[in-house]
């Protein structure tokens, strides 16, 4: 065993040994709207939407883009199109979309159970039969678009989709279900998906480290073992053995990918891209560190975004 390896040793010697289920770093950053909308689209008119529930789909889209990003200030200046040549208040592109709903019902497979349908004198079942009971399907389909128009015409940004979700309830049930809950979850959804199109957003996620052992020296493994355990009472000082192990396992997907996930978690973004890079490399069939450079890549996206207003991503 190396010095550095039988020191970590010692100081880990007080650690009880455990199972080290989906340990986790805490991330926080600023990500980057997927769509590439000009820095000079400031300010947004908001035209009425088309659709059985286009106008729940306009009020939420509104609230979307008015939201101050991460505590600051919002990312656009949003507009009812009534406002339109008011003063001088001139809209740099308009917001238009639609929300189409669906609901149906069919058949589904019945409930099948036994009931008794006969006792003996002691109230025993001494027979039973099987009662079917129908049930049926609720499906809900909610087909919602938006687009961002330029002045001239020209597309910006936009995005639709498609969503469905079912319930199935049966004859004994007291409540049906609700549609329009149905419906509410469906939207939630969608202006979810629609948040990260068009505005940088602040997210906070728990993000998985990499447990797998396999290639470490049997010491080494007890010692990783610890490391990930320790992530959730001192981060700071887990991260320090990672960076240990790598000493003498500079090839290892976890090694790597952990370190990686530490200076991500500190905001140390271009030590953590290499560790991602020498992650996949070390193991191409690997998810994680792919994730990880793609987080990164967003986050950049997201300080080029705002930094293209004048804002700095360091106050939010």
């Amino acid at each position: 065993m190396s010095r550095s390896v039988c020191a970590l040793a010692i100081a880990l010697a007080g650690f009880a040994a455990g199972p080290a289920a989906s340990e986790t770093l805490e991330v926080v950053g600023i990500y980057g709207a997927r769509a590439e909308i000009p820095p000079e689209i400031e300010v947004i008119a908001i035209e009425p939407f088309d659709g059985e529930w286009g106008y729940e789909l306009r009020d939420a889209v509104t609230d979307i883009l008015s939201a101050p990003v991460a505590g600051g200030a919002p990312f656009f200046r949003v507009i009812p199109e009534v406002f339109v040549g008011r003063g001088d208040i001139q809209p740099d592109a308009s917001l238009r979309g639609a929300a189409h709903v669906w609901v149906a019902e069919r058949p589904a497979s019945p409930r099948v159970h036994k009931e008794c349908v006969e006792r003996d004198d002691k109230g025993k079942c001494v027979a039973k039969e099987e009662v079917r009971i129908p049930c049926w399907e609720m499906r809900v389909t909610y087909d919602a678009r938006t687009a961002l128009i330029g002045r001239d015409g020209a597309r910006l940004a936009d995005r639709g989709d498609l969503l469905q979700t079912s319930r199935t309830f049966c004859e004994d049930e007291w409540l049906e279900p609700d549609p329009d809950a149905l419906l509410d979850e469906l939207a939630s959804r969608y202006a979810a998906s629609l948040a990260g199109e068009f505005t940088p957003r602040r997210e906070v996620s728990a993000t998985r480290l990499l447990e797998q052992r396999k290639g470490l020296a049997k010491a080494d493994r007890r010692i990783f073992k610890r490391a990930l355990k320790l992530t959730k009472t001192d981060p700071g000082a887990a991260c320090r053995i990672f960076s240990q192990l790598e000493k003498s396992h500079p090839d290892h997907v976890s090694v790597l990918f952990n370190i990686g996930l530490c200076l991500e978690s500190a905001n140390r973004l271009d030590e953590a891209e290499k560790y991602y890079d020498r992650a996949l490399d070390a193991a191409p069939d690997k998810s994680y560190p792919a994730e990880g450079l793609a987080r990164i890549a967003s986050r950049r996206r997201g300080a080029a975004q705002l930094a293209a207003r004048g804002r700095n991503v360091a106050e939010y």
